[in-house]
């Protein structure tokens, strides 16, 4: 109370001072918490930039090799195209030289059969096609001299011989009628001289022929050889090279 009668303000207690103290502290605690919080997240931001900025280089040596790319599947391998290879003779499989799997060229040969019955009809056809084209071109080139010499021999042997068996005959035909002769030796004499006159005739036919060169006809006939030994000797080689199989 004042010594005039006037009623003094009262004093702050101890306790809103108290009070007053504990939400100082309080709010700057906030604030200093708040302040931690910006700095971290501004030094994680700016840290995050920074490595997501920088560039890492790596050096490497160039080398040259192969490039490889494998796949590992379980299952059934199809082909995509299929191919039937079939021998064109019949014969024994000497060798296969490829396996299942294997990867093989055009023409590549991948089985070889046994031969020998191909190799011998090959050998025949040629033989026989090489005559034929020899006899047309002996008569389109005409007669040799040598030849017509030859044919004019033989008629004068043949000649020759008919006259000496006709001698014979006539012999044995007088001994027969005096009874000196058989029957028999009759006959076979007969026998000789018909056969040495049909040779004879045969001779002077050929001698004529070679004269006067191959007949037109026969020319023909000389050629239409020579086509049908050269078709059966093709067939003969392909034959023979059947037995070498290839793919396609």
């Amino acid at each position: 109370m004042s010594t005039l009668g006037i009623p003094e303000p009262e004093k702050p207690s101890k306790r809103f001072g108290k009070w007053f103290l504990e939400k100082k502290i309080v709010v700057v605690t906030t604030a200093v918490l708040l302040l931690g919080t910006g700095a971290g997240y501004y030094y994680w931001q700016h840290h995050q930039v920074n490595e997501a900025s920088t560039v890492t280089y790596r050096n490497y040596v160039v080398k040259r090799g192969n490039v490889s790319e494998k796949i590992s599947a379980l299952g059934t391998l199809k082909p995509i195209r299929t191919q039937e290879i079939k021998a064109k003779a019949d014969g024994t499989i000497l060798q296969v030289l490829v396996k299942e799997t294997d990867l093989v060229q055009a023409n590549q040969t991948i089985l070889t059969m046994d031969n020998s019955s191909s190799q011998a009809q090959l050998a025949s056809r040629e033989a026989s096609f090489a005559q034929a084209r020899y006899d047309l071109k002996k008569a389109l080139d005409g007669p040799e001299p040598e030849d017509v010499t030859k044919a004019e021999a033989t008629v004068r042997q043949d000649e020759i011989s008919y006259q000496r068996n006709l001698a014979s005959l006539k012999r044995i035909e007088a001994l027969y009628e005096s009874g000196a002769e058989t029957k028999d030796n009759l006959e076979k004499a007969q026998v000789d001289v018909d056969t040495s006159e049909q040779k004879l005739l045969s001779s002077r036919a050929e001698l004529e022929t070679v004269r006067k060169g191959t007949k037109p006809e026969e020319i023909e006939v000389l050629k239409a050889k020579v086509k049908e030994t050269e078709a059966n000797l093709k067939s003969a080689m392909s034959d023979y090279s059947g037995t070498e199989i290839s793919d396609a």
